[in-house]
């Protein structure tokens, strides 16, 4: 499967292109965008069996954007620690 090979492409275009958007949104909606990219991903990674790979990336989306994304980690978190079908 080419999910790691995806994942970083995604971020690794986040990244490059992130000078492209205006100064009013290189900030928080930014972060925002790179955790959707990490909480897609690891959704994929936790259906994969992957889990520490999907904590992991969904972590980072919390870290990145706890404002935005917060109650959309934690609930993913919730439901990996409890073994639901994401």
């Amino acid at each position: 499967m080419q999910r790691p090979q995806m994942r970083k492409a995604a971020l690794r275009s986040l990244h490059k292109n992130r000078q492209l958007l205006p100064a009013t949104l290189r900030g928080s909606y930014w972060r925002a965008c790179m955790a959707s990219v990490y909480t897609d991903y690891a959704k994929g990674a936790y259906r994969a069996g992957q889990v520490a790979a999907a904590l992991t990336d969904t972590l980072h989306a919390l870290a990145l954007s706890p404002t935005l994304r917060g109650r959309l980690c934690l609930g993913l978190i919730r439901d990996m620690i409890l073994g639901r079908t994401l």
